[in-house]
Parts: C-alpha cells; structure tokens; sequence
C-alpha cells in the first residue's frame, strides 16, 4: 500500500515534457509557479545587480549636485575676499609703517686736506700803511705797557738836590702826521707843577679803525721835575690829570698832544742821597722786567681778536732804563718801565698761505675748519719791533713755520637734511651728489627698505665719521 502511495506522489522535479509549449503567462497557473520556479543563472544575477548598484553610486541626485556645485562656488569666494582683505591689510599695514614708523640715518665722512708745512715765509707789518707785498703774510701788533717798583736797601751818599723823574707815554691824535718833539719840552699838569722831557722823541700819527675811530700814535718817554725836591713826586695813586704841552697852549695840538703817567715819579728830594750797589740794580732790573713780561703778555692773550692768533714765540718785550731815586739813607727805589707786543695773524691770511690755493679750492665755495694751527711752530728768524717803539720797526721780516694743518670740510647737515625729506633713494643719492666737494663718502639706509625718507626731521639722523 506503501508503495502504490509512492506512486501517485507528485513529483517536484520537472522535465521539458511538462512545460506547455505556447502558453500564455496570463493562464500561468500561480500555484504551479511558486512550486515550480524556472532554473537561474545565479552568478549572471550577481552581475547584473552589481552593475545597477554601481550605476546608482555612480549617478546622485541631480538636486543634491547643485546643492554641493553652489557650496564649492560660495567656499571658493569667501577664500577669495579673505585673501584680497589679508592683502589690505598689509598693505595698510607697511604705509602705515612706512609714514609713522619709518626712519632714516645716514654716516657722512667729510672731506679732509692734510698739508705739511716746513718751510721760512715772509711777514709784513700791516700797521706800516704799505702795500701788502705779493706772497707775504700780513700780521700786525698788540702792545701794551707797564710800569714796576721795587724798595732796594741803600747806603748813605752825599748831599744832594735831586729832582722827581717817572715814566709817561705821549699821545698824537693832532693828524696822521709824526710829531716831533725835543729834549726840554716842558709839559704842566692840573697842578701847576711844571715837568720837561728827558730826551726828544717822534710820535706817530693817528691811525683810523675799521670802525672810523681815530687811535691815537703813542711812544713812550721819561719826565723830570723842572725843580728838585720832593714836592714833584707823583705816585701812582695821585689823581693827576694829563700833561699838556705849554708850547701849544692856545691851538688846536694843546688838547690833541698830550701826556699821560704810566708810573710814579719820584726821586725829588733834597738832603742825603741813597747810594744802590750795581749788583743790587742789576738782579732788581731783571725781576723787574721778568714781572712786566708776564703780566703783560697775559694781558694781550686776553685781548687777541676773534679770527686771529697769537704764537708764544711772536712776543717782543722793550724796557727804559731803569730809575733809582732815594727814599732814606737806607733805602732806595728802583722803577722800571716797560712794553710787551704780540704779534698776531689772522687765521684766513695763515691758512691761505701754508695751505695754498690748491688745498682750499678742493671745498669750492663751501666752508670748512681748520685744526692744527696752533701746534705750529713759528720762530721770527729777523727781529721785528711795533712801531710804537723807539725802535724803527722792519716792516717785512723771515718767520720759520713747520708742523701739520687739516683743512676739514664744514657739512650742511640742516641744510641737507631739509632737501631729502620724503624723498625716495634715488633722489636721496642725487641730493648726496650735490655735496661731493665736502662729503668723500655717505653710508646709510632708510628703514623699512620700501619707504621713503620720513617728513619729521626727529627720525632723520646724520652723523659725522
């Protein structure tokens, strides 16, 4: 029974035999569908399926491509903005950098002449009125006078009738002529006393300052009491007025030429006259004198002009003889009187002559300083006298001048700094360019490189090497 149950189970297989040939897929019977599927290529449904999956990955959303297309366009513009303010601001940035902050400083080294002298030069006196001489060295003297005492011991000497003496300076400021006066010429002071010259002498005319003021000549001499005793002694402070010259009372040269004391007069007396060993006056005389010359020397280093000089060396000293008048039996005094002349240059003549045209047109009109002049050494080789001495003095003497002079160019450094404001490094090396007769070399550099020079002269800096 088992068996004939077997038989009339269907079966699951299918053959070929079974399928209908021509039917259509609306009468396909459903049940016999599901139980019996048609046989699949299981590796070509694999393929398939993962070609439409590829193909889907491949393809988005249209909508979603324009979303991100508009994302990628609106990121790439606000790089772009953001790049172009950076570039703003950085641009602000260095202007501002380069008006407010920038700064400018240059070293200049100036041009320098060295000149080497050694050589002996020509001199000529300008106060002697003559023409000053082609290739010589104008110069010209400051003299001043002093008078000094000293007491001495003494011994008694006979009796005697001695008459005062002391020293004076007459003054001409009659004309511009020499005046001469003889030996005897008496001359008067306000009180009457009556004094003689003790010698004749010539004094110069005036001269006339740059400034039209008359200077008076001078020269320098001795009075003696008309009258011995002691009642003709002056001292040095009496208040005495100026001698007048009683030949001349009544014109014009009564008020022009006139006396003036430059130290006591003494020595009038009458009785027992002091006698001074020789010894003693001569070791007195040369204090003396040494004392004169040191004061006035620095008298005339204090009234040198502004633009000349004055060597150690350009001094000339003269002294009267010297005068012992007795005070007691023990003791006498000596009197000496004395002059001192500077001799002094002007720096403008000095510098053209040991320089030379040559050194100094290397400035052209510029101006420029000079260092050295007074380490020069300067000898007179010939003897040289102002001419308010009695001496006549040589107006063209041989001065020896050795050692070194630097001639340094005077840079504008106001007047350049004014040029190069706001100016680039181009025109700034023009602007340089101008100043080449006084500038040998410029370094420098502005800061930041960009910029130009700054407009405030605070952040401008100039510098000498």
């Amino acid at each position: 029974m088992n068996r004939r149950l077997e038989d009339i189970r269907p079966s699951n297989r299918r053959s070929i035999h079974d399928i209908p040939a021509h039917k259509s897929p609306a009468h396909v019977d459903v049940k016999a569908i599901h139980h019996s599927p048609q046989p699949v290529n299981v590796a070509e449904e694999r393929r398939h399926d993962h070609k439409q999956e590829h193909s889907q990955q491949n393809r988005p959303d249209h909508n979603h491509q324009q979303t991100h297309t508009h994302k990628r366009k609106r990121s790439g513009l606000k790089w772009l903005l953001l790049i172009i303010g950076l570039i703003v601001v950085v641009a602000g940035l260095g202007y501002i950098a380069s008006v407010y902050f920038a700064r400018a400083s240059f070293t200049v080294t100036p041009k320098v002449a060295s000149v080497d002298v050694n050589s002996t030069y020509l001199a000529q006196d300008s106060a002697q009125g003559l023409a000053i001489a082609s290739g010589t060295i104008p110069f010209s003297f400051i003299t001043v006078r002093e008078s000094a005492s000293t007491t001495v011991s003494a011994s008694a000497g006979p009796a005697v009738l001695a008459k005062a003496q002391g020293p004076v300076t007459i003054y001409n400021a009659f004309n511009n002529q020499p005046q001469r006066l003889v030996a005897g010429t008496r001359v008067v002071n306000s009180s009457g006393k009556v004094y003689r010259l003790s010698g004749s002498v010539v004094v110069p005319g005036y001269t006339v300052s740059s400034s039209k003021s008359v200077i008076p000549g001078s020269i320098d001499t001795t009075i003696i009491a008309d009258q011995p005793g002691d009642t003709y002694n002056i001292t040095t402070n009496s208040s005495i007025s100026d001698f007048k010259m009683i030949a001349y009372k009544g014109t014009t040269k009564y008020d022009t030429i006139y006396a003036r004391l430059t130290g006591p007069v003494a020595g009038g007396m009458i009785g027992v006259k002091s006698i001074v060993s020789s010894d003693v006056i001569g070791s007195s005389t040369d204090a003396l004198k040494s004392k004169i010359f040191s004061d006035l020397k620095k008298q005339i280093q204090l009234t040198i002009p502004n633009g000349y000089i004055l060597y150690n060396t350009g001094f000339i000293s003269s002294f009267a003889s010297s005068t012992v008048i007795s005070i007691d039996k023990d003791h006498s005094s000596m009197i000496l009187q004395g002059s001192v002349s500077g001799m002094i240059f002007k720096k403008s003549d000095l510098i053209s002559r040991l320089a030379g045209q040559a050194a100094i047109s290397t400035f052209g009109s510029f101006k420029y300083d000079v260092t050295g002049l007074d380490q020069l050494a300067v000898s007179v080789m010939s003897t040289a006298s102002p001419t308010s001495s009695k001496q006549v003095s040589k107006p063209i003497i041989s001065i020896k001048i050795k050692g070194t002079i630097k001639l340094t160019a005077f840079v504008p450094i106001d007047e350049i700094i004014k040029k190069i404001l706001g100016k680039n490094s181009v025109q700034v090396e023009s602007i340089f360019g101008q100043y080449s007769q006084v500038i040998e070399n410029v370094d420098g550099e502005v800061m930041p490189p960009w910029s130009k020079v700054p407009m405030n002269t605070n952040r401008i800096s100039i510098k000498l090497k």
